[in-house]
């Protein structure tokens, strides 16, 4: 049976970049913290960083807007891939 420290939740939340419109921002919330990763044309940029909500305030991302998507594995196996879902 699992306990509850084994369970993990990720919010993950998906904000199309203002400027680069190939470019989309998540910001993951877990348990730990915040954590940033880019996506540009769809394919996953660096391993993320953890951060603070105060620095991606600073940074502007809560204000771009705001998108539905998923994360998958890209076909290769060589890392993840961001599709956005049709509304």
């Amino acid at each position: 049976m699992k306990s509850k420290a084994d369970i993990h939740v990720i919010k993950r939340n998906f904000y199309q970049d203002r400027w680069n419109e190939k470019k989309v921002w998540e910001v993951a919330t877990l348990v730990g913290g915040l954590y940033l990763r880019q996506y540009i044309d769809g394919v996953q940029y660096g391993r993320g960083t953890r951060t603070t909500k105060k620095f991606i305030r600073s940074i502007g991302i809560l204000g771009f807007q705001e998108i539905d998507g998923e994360i998958m594995d890209a076909p290769d196996k060589k890392g993840k891939v961001f599709v956005r879902r049709e509304a």
